[in-house]
């Protein structure tokens, strides 16, 4: 009975934020009826158990519904309270939490009719049976909660494995993040995008052959002897020299690793020492990325303003997002402004491709959903209203570490450098939409989207 329990147990946080386990009478009474022979004889699986309530779920508000409900929340609820154990099993004793930190975040179901939408529910109403488990729904939704992530974020860590992260890294972004965010040199940068252009040509490429032959493919695992091997091949031939395939791992692990520094930091997060979510203990780092044991006075202020210009610039990034959504917020009528959010979560968010949203905000083809977005004109929006906040804000700001003659000089190298690393954000933005990945894409202005669209759905349902 140990396991059939979480059908009518519902884990929630009690006024002092502690997590309790409240049974629900009316559930269990339910629960028992529709599964009476489960003490008895052969248990049903998980599954087999799940298919059935959603059924009943699904037969609209009938009180057997409504009761079914009640169950696969409560098992929902179980199984979130693990994913919260789990991760402070992960990450917590290293960097100093615990579960009963994460609980308040996630475990927000009361079974009680409110505006405030649980997330157990938002994971039933996700949930397709035919092309996930409810339990790797769960796992998923979880870690990709916004204020889980923002938590761990704040520690210092990114919830990705190194291959997923590597997957949706390009050269040219390699390129600029090794030299402006580890300050390599241009040897060094050469040979990390040689690495990542030859693990892109064997790893994702068998990605995505297994996606085009219909072939399940699984979250991104460690590359196989046999594609390191492939790797290894590839760079003997630009170098002129026999590569070992565990110094392939090996420079593949520390370049995934400081991409992670970065992502961490270019999000305001704690950045020093950062585990791979997958490869856990593997603490593997550029030499390059070692901290100098003494800084000059110069170095100390530049440091200084690039920590303040990054705080900054996610700021502007993001009243830059709420003016240009609102903006065509008031230009479009009741129901286009319902279908113009739905669209945006469903390709920021969700990776749906035009066809599939056309048919989910009831549209005819992705023709129609091509023309309310106008994702070109809403992007330069963005690009446009970003470089104005960041420019009055970042040249005030440079006003304390230049003299007046230096600012003269120096202003229009400010705003084209500024302009560079827009343009750039807004690109990796529109490669996103424009292709299909064979694992999650990485786009910071994709993510800064999904929080002002989240946010904007609490305020509707408060």
């Amino acid at each position: 009975m140990t396991i059939v329990l979480k059908y009518w147990q519902l884990v929630r946080i009690d006024s002092g934020g502690k997590s309790r386990v409240k049974e629900i009478q009316e559930a269990k009474d339910f629960f028992q009826r529709q599964f009476p022979d489960l003490n008895t004889s052969k248990a049903s699986t998980d599954l087999d158990i799940q298919n059935r309530l959603i059924k009943l779920v699904r037969q609209e508000q009938s009180k057997e519904g409504l009761l079914a409900q009640i169950c696969l929340r409560c098992w929902i609820s179980n199984q979130i309270h693990q994913v919260c154990i789990y991760l402070e099993h992960q990450f917590g004793r290293r960097y100093g939490f615990t579960c009963h930190d994460l609980f308040p975040l996630v475990l927000d179901d009361t079974l009680e009719t409110t505006k405030h939408i649980p997330l157990s529910l938002k994971i039933l109403e996700t949930f397709e049976r035919e092309k996930v488990s409810l339990a790797t729904l769960i796992n998923r939704m979880v870690k990709q909660n916004q204020e889980i992530k923002a938590f761990l974020l704040d520690k210092g860590i990114y919830l990705a494995s190194d291959w997923a992260i590597l997957n949706d890294t390009k050269g040219s972004q390699l390129q600029r993040i090794l030299g402006n965010f580890l300050q390599l040199d241009l040897r060094e940068i050469e040979q990390a995008v040689l690495l990542l252009e030859a693990y892109h040509s064997v790893y994702l490429q068998d990605r995505l052959a297994a996606r085009r032959k219909k072939e399940t493919v699984w979250k991104c695992a460690p590359p196989s002897i046999e594609q390191l091997e492939k790797i290894a091949k590839l760079l003997s031939k630009e170098e002129s020299r026999t590569i070992d395939t565990n110094k392939i791992l090996i420079q593949l692990q520390r370049l995934a690793q400081s991409l992670r520094e970065y992502r961490v930091h270019i999000r305001g997060g704690s950045t020093g020492f950062n585990e791979s979510f997958e490869e856990l203990g593997t603490n593997l780092r550029f030499q390059q990325q070692l901290l100098r044991e003494s800084e000059t006075e110069e170095e100390r202020e530049q440091n200084e303003f690039l920590k303040h210009y990054r705080k900054e610039f996610l700021k502007c990034l993001d009243r830059a997002i709420t003016q240009t959504i609102q903006s065509r917020l008031r230009s479009f009528s009741p129901p286009k402004t319902t279908q113009f959010v739905q669209g945006l979560e469903l390709l920021y968010c969700e990776g749906e491709t035009m066809g599939q949203i056309a048919l989910k905000i009831g549209l005819n083809g992705q023709s129609q959903v091509t023309r309310l977005l106008k994702l070109e004109n809403f992007r330069a929006d963005i690009q446009h209203t970003l470089l104005l906040e960041l420019s009055n804000c970042i040249l005030e700001t440079v006003k304390n570490y230049l003299d007046p003659d230096q600012l003269l000089q120096q202003e229009q190298k400010i705003i084209v450098a500024m302009n560079e690393e827009i343009t750039d954000l807004i690109k990796e933005s529109a490669d996103q939409t424009s292709t299909k990945k064979a694992c999650r894409t990485y786009s910071l202005l994709a993510e800064k989207i999904c929080q002002y669209l989240q946010q904007l759905r609490s305020h509707v349902h408060d």
